[in-house]
């Protein structure tokens, strides 16, 4: 017969190791949780600005190219503007988007919506999240979500 293998008990030295590793386990755990949530809300950011972003392009059609003022904002795509508003739409034909909420980036905060804009032609208007950090610039989940810069508009 083979030689018994005796089974050694936990030892009280044995428990902080085994606490440590348990809680090394739960913060890798838990940073990955955080991980995938701040991907998710980028995610919901990128899609809901491309939403906008193609609503204001059918409120410009229904407007002879004209975007809504900066002073209405995007809440034009909802709900007509007031009459003390001027210029006002030629026709509105929405809601264009089916919420306030889709004017919201992922973490719940309003699209930033400023008409005109940089470039060459100039763009007809900003349209961006300053990200996680709510700052301008930053990196990685932090990174700006803007409307017109394809790389931005990757998770």
């Amino acid at each position: 017969m083979g030689a018994l293998r005796r089974r050694r008990a936990l030892l009280p030295q044995d428990i902080p190791w085994v606490v440590a590793a348990i809680g090394f386990v739960v913060l890798v755990s838990a940073n990955t949780a955080v991980q995938r949530r701040q991907t998710h809300k980028r995610e919901v950011t990128i899609e809901r600005i491309l939403k906008v972003q193609q609503a204001l392009e059918r409120y410009a059609i229904d407007n002879a190219g004209r975007f809504p003022p900066q002073k209405v904002g995007l809440s034009a795509l909802v709900e007509p503007p007031g009459p003390d508003v001027q210029p006002q739409p030629l026709r509105w034909c929405g809601p264009y988007v089916t919420s306030q909420e889709d004017l919201r980036d992922g973490w719940g905060r309003p699209f930033w919506y400023l008409v005109g804009g940089p470039g060459d032609p100039p763009r007809p208007y900003e349209l961006f999240s300053q990200g996680a950090d709510n700052s301008d610039g930053g990196k990685s989940m932090d990174a700006d979500i803007d409307a017109w810069d394809p790389d931005t508009l990757v998770p």
